[in-house]
């Protein structure tokens, strides 16, 4: 009688095996992984206030460095420099330099000749920011990027231990407690956080973003800094971490204080480009972190659709509900969590949405770099 409910031999009964397959998968997923960063606390360190040096480049925005600067150069924090690596000058640019130099002792100017940069990317001037920094601890960010407070630097220096070498920051698109129409670019930001700060705690560390991250200057030259993906244009940041990182000696800084704000509005076809980047670096994971997530999405996707058909057939019509709703809740219960760690707000209810458009946007951008002859994008 049961197998003829269920109707065993007939398609819909594999399919919502299937269901049931990618639905556990997922709750996996939502709960072990993301789950990780839903839940974390903060362990208590004592800090020994280590020196600090802030490596930043400069490339053509003026604007944004008379800002950002300042705010780097006034950190409430005892004994750090700020490296500037600076490709091209003009005179505006040569007379900011050096009043600022006057007023803040703490600050390096390291001029690079733009035709020294034998590869695309940013790579090279970056390893020369590392070389000319003093201080074994090094923290990146990037033009634009503001740190939400004076104890920015502090709160990441705390993070690093004997054993710990990197930590992985967040950069956020708006000021805390502001909203932004742009929630849907928000939304993707705070899930690739999500991604890679819940990997790193899930002991899978695989890739950090070079507006808000630290690491050591040894464990750079003990691992031969960016030699192994030179010629690769992108993944300075990324790569590095997916090439060094174990779940022994990385950590995060998720804390609204260890946070950075990255206030530029961007227009489409800039984070389209972006999205680009961050795929095209991804094929040069380890295979591992690959498949970790590829399975995610390919779950999602596979039970989306058999959601679909189910529901067409109306197979199992209130029980395939019920597994969807648990799925629904999942989701939304630890993206919540998740946001109040990262101390984000108004990207819950669109989530389930978010999520779908998500998937139709990277597959149009997946389809695009196959006829991607060469890296146009800049970096």
């Amino acid at each position: 009688m049961i197998a003829d409910i269920l109707r065993i031999n007939e398609v819909p009964f594999w399919i919502f095996l299937g269901f049931i397959l990618t639905f556990i998968i997922q709750i996996i997923y939502w709960w072990a992984v993301y789950g990780k960063l839903a839940f974390y606390r903060k362990r208590q360190s004592v800090s020994t206030r280590e020196s600090v040096s802030i490596i930043l480049l400069f490339n053509d925005e003026f604007d944004k460095l008379k800002e950002q600067l300042p705010r780097l150069l006034s950190q409430d924090y005892p004994d750090y420099e700020v490296v500037l690596v600076i490709q091209s000058i003009n005179d505006d640019l040569a007379e900011y330099l050096e009043n600022i130099c006057k007023e803040y002792s703490n600050i390096k100017v390291v001029r690079m000749l733009q035709h020294l940069n034998f590869f695309k990317g940013n790579k090279f001037p970056l390893s020369i920011g590392i070389k000319s920094a003093q201080n074994d601890l090094m923290i990146f960010t990037e033009a634009g990027c503001m740190p939400v407070s004076e104890r920015w630097l502090e709160q990441i220096q705390s993070n690093f231990t004997e054993e710990k070498e990197i930590v992985l920051g967040y950069f956020r698109s708006t000021p805390p407690g502001k909203s932004s129409p742009y929630n849907f670019r928000r939304w993707v930001n705070l899930t690739t956080a999500m991604n890679y700060l819940s990997f790193a705690l899930a002991g899978r560390p695989y890739m950090g973003i070079g507006k808000n991250m630290a690491y050591r200057k040894s464990l750079y030259y003990r691992n031969q800094g960016f030699v192994s993906h030179y010629k690769v244009p992108v993944g300075e940041d990324d790569l590095f971490v997916n090439q060094v990182a174990t779940k022994r000696n990385i950590a995060i800084a998720p804390d609204l204080e260890s946070q950075v704000v990255f206030g530029e509005t961007q227009r489409f076809a800039e984070w389209w480009r972006f999205r680009k980047k961050y795929f095209k670096s991804g094929r040069y994971y380890h295979r591992w972190d690959k498949f970790f997530l590829a399975t995610f999405t390919v779950s999602y996707v596979l039970f989306l659709a058999a959601f679909v058909y189910l529901l067409i057939v109306q197979y199992l019509f209130y029980p395939v509900l019920g597994v969807f709703v648990v799925r629904l809740f999942s989701q939304l219960f630890i993206f919540k969590k998740c946001m109040i760690r990262l101390n984000e707000k108004n990207l819950l209810l669109l989530s389930p949405i978010n999520e779908v458009f998500l998937l139709v946007m990277d597959g149009l951008i997946r389809i695009s770099l196959v006829f991607d002859k060469k890296d146009k994008w800049k970096t």
